[in-house]
């Protein structure tokens, strides 16, 4: 996982709302991470052209600082905000607040595949059959998607070298 380029501190939250921000400049599948030093959390989200990013809060931790990375494709994107683009957005949910109606996007639900490595470097899963892969981690490290290959048709990933004993390996998927 890259670091930050330029951050946009989105401030305080009520964990149970929407954070709302930015325009999409696309229509598409947006898979956020929000991560900390403890966890990480992904949410999968489909934005329209020139309307704002709205991730469901109520995911998260409640009084922690996150900070989100959105992914196209298992790329990082940007988003400009005031002519400034920016890669990465801070953000802390607050237990104190006021509730909001929240009205997600349709197809934010996504579903995550867990696989403890056993030193080989492919996986089969029939959850993952027919699907299609958003992001993977790996011990909670974001892997581009020049790491792996993935055939849909057998619901099987293959990493570009094996992977280590009891390394835990997260699939999010559609």
């Amino acid at each position: 996982m890259s670091c930050c380029t330029n951050t946009y501190d989105l401030g305080c939250i009520y964990y149970c709302n929407q954070l709302k921000f930015a325009e999409a400049t696309f229509s598409g599948s947006v898979v956020g991470v929000f991560s900390n030093t403890n966890h990480a959390v992904s949410q999968n989200i489909t934005v329209e052209n020139g309307e704002p990013f709205m991730f469901d809060m109520s995911y998260l931790n409640e009084n922690m600082d996150y900070t989100l990375r959105m992914y196209v494709n298992g790329i990082n994107i940007s988003v400009e905000i005031d002519n400034i683009e920016y890669d990465c957005f801070t953000v802390k949910t607050e237990i104190i607040g006021v509730s909001v109606d929240f009205t997600p996007y349709p197809d934010t639900a996504n579903a995550t595949v867990v696989i403890i490595a056993d030193g080989n470097a492919s996986y089969t899963n029939a959850l993952l059959i027919g699907k299609n892969i958003q992001l993977v981690f790996t011990d909670n490290v974001i892997r581009i998607p020049s790491d792996y290959s993935f055939n849909t048709n057998t619901g099987t990933i293959t990493f570009i070298s094996p992977r280590d004993i009891g390394e835990v390996i997260q699939i999010t998927f559609l």
